[in-house]
């Protein structure tokens, strides 16, 4: 009998054991499950921060499209106006050419009197 008490008791021992070491388990899922959600509390809000810059970015994107589009309409002005100069320049420049050669011409009919 006292070697089945003996027994017994080493089986309540190694039992009361396990159960100590299944609890240390138990509380180590534990901390583990909260350093996941801690992680995943903070990965939301790193995803809602990425989500506020990437709505910024695209708004930059915007604008930038935007004020290149209006440089591309001034150039186009520019390019016109200055067509138009070159154009009026021409026409000066000629006119200018036919004076000279008229004048030339007086000053030679004028010389040869």
């Amino acid at each position: 009998m006292a070697r089945a008490c003996t027994a017994a008791a080493r089986e309540l021992i190694a039992a009361k054991n396990y159960i100590a070491g299944l609890e240390r388990n138990i509380a180590a899922a534990d901390q583990r499950i909260e350093a996941a959600k801690t992680e995943l509390a903070k990965l939301t809000e790193i995803n809602e921060l990425e989500k506020q810059r990437a709505a910024k970015l695209e708004e930059v994107i915007a604008a930038e499209r935007e004020a290149k589009d209006a440089l591309f309409k001034l150039k186009e002005q520019h390019e016109k106006r200055i067509a138009k100069l070159e154009k009026s320049l021409s026409r000066s420049r000629k006119f200018t050419l036919i004076l000279g050669v008229a004048a030339g011409v007086g000053i030679l009919i004028a010389i040869s009197k």
